[in-house]
């Protein structure tokens, strides 16, 4: 996998990820949870929609590794194990597996474009 890394920042705050550590984003009530490799993760004061932004005016060759999936989760498919119902699995390189939701239409989507 290619790194590049992406910044996402706003009046208070500016954080450089790599995308190679990068499983998902998804929206909580007030902001963005980055699910990172190791068991990390990074509260972001901003939107999923600011983050998709950022994905793709600053990533090239990795930009298409990540894909919104519904409202509320980006998820990196480089990640992306199994799908089963609306349950989409996804296990860092250690092979811990985290489990994101999403509503099945969103989630039948992502599994015809993955070929799934």
């Amino acid at each position: 996998m290619n790194t590049e890394t992406i910044n996402i920042s706003n009046s208070t705050l500016s954080i450089d990820i790599k995308t190679d550590e990068i499983l998902f984003f998804i929206n909580t009530d007030d902001e963005c949870k980055a699910q990172l490799v190791n068991n990390k993760e990074i509260l972001i004061p901003c939107k999923i929609g600011q983050i998709e932004t950022n994905i793709a005016s600053q990533l090239t060759s990795t930009c298409e590794n990540f894909i919104r999936v519904g409202k509320q989760l980006i998820i990196n498919k480089m990640f992306v194990q199994y799908i089963e119902g609306d349950t989409i699995s996804l296990a860092d390189k250690n092979n811990e597996i985290y489990n994101v939701c999403a509503n099945e239409k969103a989630v039948e989507k992502l599994k015809q474009f993955l070929g799934k």
